[in-house]
Order: C-alpha cells, then structure tokens, then sequence
C-alpha cells in the first residue's frame, strides 16, 4: 500500500478503485490465461495517482470468475521491465 498511499497519494479506497477500473480500461490485454476458477488477463500500462505522480508500467490482474462477466481485480504492482 506504500506505493499507492505515499508516493502515488490515493487517501481513499474508492479513489484508488477507480484508477485501476480505468487502468484496466484505457490499456490492451497482456496476457489471458484460463484457470479452475476463470479466465484471468494481465493489463500493463502507465499509472499515474493523485499525487501527479506515475508509474511507467503497472500491471493490473483481473479475473472474470467462472458463472460471471464482471472483472473483478485481483492485484496491482509495477510491472518488471523486460529485456530483448
């Protein structure tokens, strides 16, 4: 919560809920991968808080549950940068 809180400056959680809401909006798909419980995607993208400050590539991950069509977010967390 420190990235978020301190440096990013959500101060409330339904702040903070529609940032990500949008993160996983504005961005394209990663990686989709199906589970026992559903399908779950990766979505990486550029962050930026309240604060005006930003992170170049969060990912977000989100499942839509078996039985369900709403995406529910499971974690975010600055994405790995990845080498060639």
């Amino acid at each position: 919560m420190e990235l978020f809180v301190d440096v990013l400056g959500f101060r409330d959680p339904w702040t903070l809920r529609a940032a990500l809401l949008g993160h996983g909006r504005r961005h394209p798909v990663d990686i989709t991968s199906w589970s026992w419980y559903g399908v779950t995607y990766n979505v990486i993208g550029p962050f930026e808080g309240p604060s005006g400050r930003r992170v170049s590539r969060m990912l977000t991950a989100w499942i839509i549950e078996h039985g369900s069509n709403v995406p529910r977010n499971t974690t975010a967390f600055p994405a790995p940068r990845t080498t060639v």
